[in-house]
């Protein structure tokens, strides 16, 4: 089995999840989280990425694990400083928050990444959010639905966070996945994702922060910003709720549309005409 740069092993079918279900592999993880801070990020993302059913996962084991995964988070941006309080009224615990530094509590698709055709139904998607979501909660700072292959797909994350609290709207920031022509993988448009994700959030109580686009070449995400900002509604609906957009992009090859964790014996190929400064040049800066 291949290992990643730090010495995780390369598991094809728990992936990343690999640093969280082995206790050996904690520190590890923290010093990567600590990595992003000391490179300048404001915020980590925990690793729960990788923590579904899709990859065999009990719903008990998914409580268990993605709370150990805000938890390494939670530690790692507060130099494991971390006192807890308890709210009376649902037992709640929640971290004191370092200031300037946050957590984004990781809901990745819950089947398999990249494939609209695999997305959970509706009220079982619900549920296995539900348990991520309760498990997060604790530690993060706001919720990051990403990797997100269809509006549906998304929705079911963001009714799950909707459901945590009736007295408080949590944080959420939510991403799609992309066509190289800029569409969701679904094939729906970005600014019909964009319009619906955020009527969705606002029927289910939910803070969205940003919608942004994730796991997709830079090139498709050029696109999809075109078609939104040249969408006039669309652009002035953001503006009304407040809702940012954001990217942060594959350097992978493409992606196939029948890709599956599972049938991949091996990480994808990085391409070899992007590096980090062609990428803020050619990309970022344009954004």
């Amino acid at each position: 089995m291949s290992r990643f740069k730090r010495g995780v092993p390369d598991d094809r079918k728990i992936w990343s999840a690999t640093a969280v279900v082995n206790e050996q592999y904690h520190p590890t993880l923290k010093r990567v989280h600590r990595s992003f801070l000391e490179a300048g990020s404001d915020a980590v993302t925990t690793n729960s990425y990788g923590i579904t059913p899709g990859v065999g996962f009990s719903p008990d084991d998914i409580g268990r694990y993605v709370a150990v995964a805000g938890r390494l988070a939670r530690e790692s941006v507060d130099d494991g400083d971390t006192d807890s309080v308890v709210d009376d009224d649902d037992d709640a615990i929640t971290a004191q928050r370092r200031p300037g530094k946050f957590v984004c509590g990781s809901l990745g698709p819950l089947v398999e990444s990249y494939r609209p055709d695999r997305v959970m139904d509706h009220p079982k998607g619900v549920d296995m959010y539900g348990v991520m979501a309760r498990a997060l909660a604790p530690h993060v700072d706001c919720f990051l639905a990403e990797t997100m292959s269809s509006v549906e797909e998304a929705s079911q994350a963001v009714e799950a966070v909707g459901k945590l609290s009736t007295k408080e709207k949590y944080a959420m920031m939510v991403s799609f996945t992309l066509k190289g022509d800029g569409a969701i993988r679904s094939g729906e448009l970005s600014t019909d994702g964009v319009r619906r994700i955020v009527q969705i959030s606002r029927d289910c109580g939910v803070n969205l922060l940003g919608v942004m686009f994730n796991c997709a070449e830079p090139e498709a995400i050029t696109k999809a910003f075109e078609t939104i900002r040249s969408d006039k509604p669309t652009c002035e609906l953001l503006l009304e709720e407040r809702v940012m957009l954001g990217a942060y992009a594959n350097r992978l090859t493409a992606i196939a549309s029948d890709w599956s964790l599972d049938g991949s014996e091996e990480p994808q190929a990085m391409r070899s005409d992007l590096s980090p400064q062609e990428y803020f040049h050619r990309f970022i800066r344009v954004w």
